[in-house]
């Protein structure tokens, strides 16, 4: 079997797959990257922020843009560094730019990362996002107050709804 002859059935399996399997969409150009240095920095990057503490999300923040600053096109990255901002805002740690220009930055990086790849997790930051509107951030401060500290150590990680946690 040619090169060419193996490349043309492993697509039409893959297309067999996709339309067989519910949910299961393909993966769009913006998803992937041909940098191996901006797929490592985006892996740093997701370690780093689901740790939720404030030097965690730090981390995370400097790795996203690390990663986007190898490839500029690379939609995780985008929507990875917008979730990471946001939830820094959101435990309300100290040390990082003012709270409306931040979350402002996060619905301009999801968006970006919804225009590379509209089948990405960019919908899960600019939602997350959304919801904090709505939240107004009342929520992790009653936490605070009940804990008498910082909520990321503390907080569940499985994922349901925040309020659900509290």
């Amino acid at each position: 079997m040619s090169s060419e002859c193996r490349k043309r059935f492993a697509a039409d399996v893959s297309r067999a797959l996709l339309t067989s399997v519910e949910g299961l969409r393909p993966l769009g150009a913006g998803s992937r990257t041909a940098q191996p240095a901006a797929y490592d920095a985006y892996l740093r990057g997701t370690y780093w922020r689901q740790l939720r503490t404030r030097d965690g999300l730090l981390q995370a923040t400097q790795a996203f843009e690390e990663a986007l600053a190898i490839d500029s096109a690379y939609a995780p990255a985008y929507a990875g560094l917008s979730s990471a901002l946001s939830l820094f805002v959101n435990f309300q740690y100290s040390g990082g730019a003012d709270p409306v220009s931040t979350l402002a930055r996060a619905i301009v990086l999801a968006d970006r990362a919804i225009a590379l790849d509209s089948n990405l997790e960019g919908f899960t930051a600019r939602g997350f996002r959304i919801y904090q509107r709505g939240c107004g951030f009342r929520p992790m401060r009653r936490y605070r107050s009940r804990a008498g500290r910082g909520p990321p150590a503390e907080i569940p990680a499985k994922r349901t709804p925040l309020r659900r946690t509290l």
